[in-house]
């Protein structure tokens, strides 16, 4: 049994609005992981002033 779906043509902007929210998290995800590199090994103490943990 096959179920046919029609779908107009304006939903092609349905998934051009996906697939650019996916482009856009992948890359905001590389900026941040980026300024983690660069910012937070200079922002932690030394390890040997960490007695807390």
């Amino acid at each position: 049994m096959a179920v046919l779906v029609e779908l107009s043509k304006e939903y092609g902007y349905v998934v051009l609005t996906v697939v650019a929210y996916a482009f856009l998290n992948f890359w905001m995800s590389f900026q941040v992981g980026a300024a983690r590199k660069k910012y937070v090994p200079a922002a932690s103490a030394p390890r040997s002033l960490c007695f807390l943990i």
